[in-house]
């Protein structure tokens, strides 16, 4: 399995998110233990329509995720208490994780770091900071993977 990787790109250009894009809201947890990263970007989550649970370890996580059943989790890959990648294979051992978005957020991009990334089960790799318009395209493209297309 190939894991897709996005990098921040110093010399890319913002341009205005289209407001076409129309994505189906999703069920999802932000986890990592920085709280101010978090609510920034669950905030955004929000405001673009989804629900959105936090969370700043991951054993909370894992309890959250159990409960919640979200259809996509943003996981922070090193947090105290269990790192990103021990909870993403805690969830693919459950089969009720199966169809489950994982997505590794972390401040290291380095080939040993995804391969690390995808042997735990993740879906995507995204180096910080969250680029909008590569989120909203994950997530779009949940919904059609999701939708048989």
């Amino acid at each position: 399995m190939r894991l897709n990787v996005w990098q921040p790109d110093p010399q890319r250009r913002t341009e205005q998110p289209s407001s076409t894009l129309a994505v189906t809201p999703h069920n999802i947890l932000v986890v990592d233990d920085n709280a101010d990263s978090v609510a920034a970007f669950a905030l955004l989550l929000r405001h673009l329509g989804h629900q959105v649970e936090e969370a700043h370890d991951g054993v909370a996580a894992l309890a959250i995720a159990r409960r919640l059943r979200p259809t996509v989790i943003f996981l922070d890959l090193n947090m105290p208490r269990m790192s990103g990648q021990e909870v993403a294979r805690a969830l693919r051992a459950d089969p009720a994780f199966a169809r489950t978005l994982i997505v590794a957020v972390s401040g290291f991009g380095q080939p040993n770091d995804v391969e690390a990334a995808r042997a735990a089960g993740f879906d995507h790799y995204i180096v910080k900071p969250y680029d909008l318009d590569f989120v909203k395209s994950l997530l779009g493209h949940r919904v059609s993977h999701a939708l048989g297309s």
